[in-house]
């Protein structure tokens, strides 16, 4: 069995390490979309993990060497915990986000399904009869009250 012999490059990538790259890169977004708390903590617990190491070298000079200086270590510790804990806070948003748009969707879905049964029942109009027209309002009865432009007069649809 014989193979074709290269005739041109590859379109699909330049090298195997670009390749590499966006395939991660796709790998990652689909993971954030549908699993975001997830991504989003384990991406926080790394950056607060390595907020803390400066930390700690600021503690171990602070009690066992001279008691002072190293003070970047603290600021820089504290920025790279903050920056851990927002995003936690942003892959908890998201995962919020991501339930509510779920709930909206079954909520939707269900809505239509009982139109189309009241539909197919005749106990419910088609959507356009029963939404008012606009500039229409309801009074308190129910009726279907339209304001006329000239001198404000409303006159009952009824």
């Amino acid at each position: 069995m014989r193979t074709n012999a290269k005739t041109r490059d590859s379109r699909l990538f330049k090298s195997v390490f670009r390749f590499m790259e966006r395939s991660g890169t796709t790998a990652l977004r689909m993971y954030a979309m549908y699993q975001p708390l997830r991504t989003f903590a384990l991406i926080g617990a790394v950056i607060a993990f390595i907020g803390v190491l400066p930390m700690l070298r600021f503690l171990y000079y602070y009690f066992f060497v001279s008691g002072e200086g190293k003070i970047q270590s603290l600021v820089i510790g504290s920025a790279l915990l903050t920056v851990g804990a927002l995003t936690f806070l942003l892959g908890l948003m998201a995962d919020l986000i991501g339930r509510n748009r779920q709930l909206t969707e079954m909520t939707l879905e269900r809505v239509k399904r009982i139109e189309q049964i009241a539909l197919a029942r005749g106990t419910l109009l088609p959507a356009a009869a029963e939404e008012p027209a606009i500039g229409e309002e309801f009074d308190q009865g129910g009726n279907r009250q339209h304001e006329q432009q000239r001198g404000g007069v409303r006159e009952d649809r009824g």
